[in-house]
């Protein structure tokens, strides 16, 4: 008997470790999408950038572009708890890959314009909303728990890494190649990391209180995640300042294009820079939050971490007249806390709920943290043809320091220094739906 257990141990063990090592392979194969993705999503910018010189345009474009993430985000994070996660990857992506692709031949036949870019652009982003959800539920199939948080700092690291060396291979490229040839480079990065994907098994989440699937109430499963959510001490409160801080950050995410190739004269090698530069930090804290082992105040943190964005975005908008080295000290500050920021939710989340709630419960997450930013980006475009982009940007880094202060000081959140949550009541809860 004492045998048998021993087996059994060592076989979960052995499992664990080759889904753990299929992760990586899974991983390298994402990374060359996202490469081909950054570079290409360069070049859509540069080009709507000059093409249109319009804020309102780009507010657009982005409002878009974000859209099908809230809308279709939670409605996505419920099928993909009862889909095959595997398939849904090579869906979504396959499905971007086409779109890309129909980019391609409508430069080609000389049809493409600003309203078909824009177009596709929403194509893509609807399928990335399948596959966001995905991705989160794969990591916390193949990672053990207690690697997730170096795991989702590797993750973070090596995105930034790509994200700041994109940009720079943009510009170098697109000053050689014309946009329709640089597209291209998305549908072959995709190609790789179909070949990595069809190579690796991902585990099964099987059904909790038997062998029966569920039933897909789409009412029953938000009910059920908002749930879950309310059982994690404190993290409404959280929401509720990640929602006002992605309000104000849309400005700088939505005209920051505008504000150097327009208002500052800058080439697409000054904005390459610059956006290198923030990525640059976003590395460097990726890589902090992959050595670091444990965090003691993990809400101190996330304020503090919001109060340097904001500091940067002031930087950045006080920055003289083609004085780009200013602003990339600005983003250098600015950027260095979004990936522990990020790192810490995302592995708080994956740790305190389990695999088969992770699709709804991230997707609902992802939902009510940027509920706010589609009003940010449609009044991003208005209010910058009214007072100017560097205004706008000062104005917002500004409001976003007296935010995160007031929060701080009238809220609950200071006294908040850990999650809590009870584990077998989600267990139970689930358990408890599925037989409905």
């Amino acid at each position: 008997m004492l045998m048998n257990l021993s087996q059994e141990s060592q076989t979960e063990e052995e499992l664990k470790n080759k889904n753990y090592n299929n992760f990586f392979i899974f991983w390298i194969g994402q990374l060359f999408s996202i490469m081909g993705s950054e570079i290409v999503q360069f070049a859509i910018v540069v080009w709507l950038a000059l093409e249109t010189q319009s804020p309102i345009i780009m507010s657009l474009s982005m409002l878009l572009a974000f859209l099908p993430g809230i809308i279709i985000g939670p409605f996505a994070g419920v099928l993909v708890d009862h889909w095959n996660k595997k398939l849904v990857l090579i869906i979504s992506d396959s499905l971007q890959a086409m779109a890309t692709l129909c980019l391609i031949i409508l430069f080609f036949m000389d049809f493409a314009n600003i309203w078909f870019v824009i177009g596709l652009n929403l194509f893509r982003a609807i399928f990335q909303a399948f596959h966001s959800p995905s991705f989160i539920t794969v990591v916390t199939l193949m990672v053990p728990k207690e690697k997730l948080t170096r795991i989702n700092g590797l993750i973070q690291f090596s995105t930034a890494i790509i994200k700041m060396i994109g940009p720079i291979l943009g510009a170098i490229i697109l000053s050689v190649w014309s946009i329709q040839n640089v597209l291209w480079i998305d549908i072959i990065s995709f190609l790789f990391a179909l070949i990595f994907l069809l190579f690796i098994k991902i585990p099964v989440i099987k059904n909790l209180g038997g062998e029966k699937k569920p039933k897909l109430n789409f009412i029953l499963k938000f009910k059920e995640g908002f749930s879950i959510i309310n059982k994690v001490s404190g993290l409404w409160s959280l929401l509720l300042l990640a929602m006002l801080t992605n309000f104000l950050l849309m400005p700088i995410n939505t005209l920051f294009s505008l504000y150097i190739l327009i208002d500052h004269a800058g080439s697409n090698f000054d904005l390459a820079i610059v956006s290198a530069a923030m990525q640059f930090a976003f590395v460097a804290g990726a890589l902090f939050v992959s050595i670091k082992k444990t965090w003691k105040n993990k809400v101190m943190v996330f304020l503090i971490g919001i109060l340097l964005v904001f500091i940067g975005i002031i930087i950045i908008a006080l920055a003289p007249y083609q004085k780009f080295w200013i602003m990339i000290i600005g983003g250098i500050i600015g950027f260095f806390g979004v990936p522990i920021l990020n790192a810490l939710m995302i592995s708080i989340v994956q740790i305190i709920i389990p695999p088969e709630a992770m699709g709804r419960v991230s997707s609902i997450l992802g939902f009510l943290s940027s509920i706010a930013s589609p009003l940010g980006i449609i009044l991003s475009g208005p209010l910058a043809e009214l007072i100017g982009i560097s205004k706008l940007f000062l104005f917002s880094g500004i409001i976003g320091i007296l935010t995160t202060l007031i929060t701080y000081s009238f809220s609950s959140l200071r006294n908040l220094k850990n999650f809590t949550i009870k584990e077998n009541s989600i267990k139970n809860e689930i358990e408890r739906n599925n037989e409905q």
